[in-house]
């Protein structure tokens, strides 16, 4: 039987931030930190993707995979959108496109 669970997505600039204030702030002790923006849906990606880069939307998949679904309990990210935002005045996860144009533009694409 094959299982298929909703994946998740984070900016890696989150993620790295998260690390450090793991690393930092005494009063994080043997707990989990999680980095969950939103569920990752790979038509928003490929839709995003042409958006921000018209030119080669021949070279992207044409009917993108529709989103997995499946239930897993998730531990909401709270305690580290507080920490995002007690550390670096970062209220909220970078949106999904920010992040993918930060990406294909530091990889020159």
């Amino acid at each position: 039987m094959l299982i298929l669970l909703t994946e998740y997505y984070v900016d890696v600039k989150d993620l790295a931030r998260l690390h450090a204030i793991a690393l930092l702030d005494p009063s994080v002790k043997s707990e989990r930190i999680f980095g969950l923006a939103a569920p990752l849906i790979w038509k928003e990606v490929i839709d995003h993707l042409r958006e921000l880069r018209p030119a080669s939307s021949d070279k992207l998949v044409k009917n993108p995979p529709g989103a997995r679904e499946g239930y897993v309990d998730i531990v909401a990210p709270t305690r580290s959108k507080e920490l995002l935002n007690s550390f670096f005045g970062q209220a909220d996860w970078t949106p999904l496109k920010e992040s993918l144009y930060a990406g294909i533009t530091s990889a020159g694409l």
